[in-house]
């Protein structure tokens, strides 16, 4: 099952609009949690930006598609973000 899914995964980097609940979210970080960490230090904290006004906000300061000089426009720019923290001691 899980070849079947790395198989058929492709990078998005344009998106509907189409509303994301927040107990979505929540489930993608609790499955997120149980992957490996270095030294098992279980570092990383999440922050589900899901408010449209925020996501506006969020959305000018991100970088899409890395080898092409290329970004979505604000129609294509997506409905929710999961930022991914590293916690400094």
């Amino acid at each position: 099952m899980i070849d079947k899914l790395i198989r058929e995964t492709r990078s998005f980097r344009s998106f509907e609009k189409v509303k994301i609940s927040k107990e979505e979210l929540e489930e993608v970080i609790e499955i997120a949690r149980y992957s490996g960490s270095a030294r098992n230090a279980q570092c990383i904290r999440y922050i589900l930006i899901s408010d449209e006004k925020v996501c506006n906000q969020v959305f000018p300061h991100t970088k899409w598609a890395g080898f092409i000089n290329w970004n979505p426009t604000k129609e294509e720019s997506p409905v929710a973000y999961i930022l991914m923290l590293n916690e400094k001691k």
